[in-house]
């Protein structure tokens, strides 16, 4: 459990030990080409983090594979590193798994302590309240819940506890 100055208490917080290394789907790897560039190519600083930061679920089609959430699916992890290894043929991710973590609120939404969320598929990797058994897959999201707002930023954010 954190405490952040002036906010209070908060479950913000991660574990070491829940970050894993996927294979990134063609949407987190194109989102981090527009971004960053190709590799080898020296680009300036950007605005955007890209990918990282937003909500991910399995990606089906690939073994050990990740994607963007899109409407109504449970969010596995959120993306904390994008690399790109050409030399490989291969995008990998760094996904945390576990833990009060800070996600965007798809814009337009809005998301209250309590509630259950998963993926929005106008916003991928952004995430909104969904309902028990909406889910793409038919997954109970219960493990996915919100459990303070972020009101120390003004980024759009909540945090959600994910295990």
């Amino acid at each position: 459990m954190t405490n952040i100055l002036g906010a209070g208490v908060s479950v913000e917080g991660i574990l070491d030990q829940d970050v894993f290394t996927f294979n990134a789907a063609a949407d987190i790897q194109t989102m981090y080409v527009t971004n960053y560039g190709l590799p080898g190519v020296l680009y300036g600083e950007v605005a955007t983090l890209g990918p990282v930061g937003l909500a991910v679920t399995y990606d089906t089609t690939a073994d050990t594979q990740v994607r963007l959430a899109h409407d109504g699916e449970f969010i596995v992890g959120v993306i904390e590193q994008v690399e790109n290894r050409v030399q490989e043929g291969i995008c990998v991710c760094a996904v945390r798994i576990r833990g009060g973590l800070k996600l965007p609120v798809a814009t337009g939404h809005t998301v209250n302590v309590g509630d259950m969320v998963g993926g929005c598929t106008a916003y991928p990797g952004n995430i909104q309240t969904i309902t028990p058994l909406t889910g793409t897959t038919g997954q109970l999201a219960k493990s996915n819940f919100v459990t303070s707002i972020a009101t120390y930023s003004t980024d759009g954010c909540a945090i959600v506890l994910l295990r």
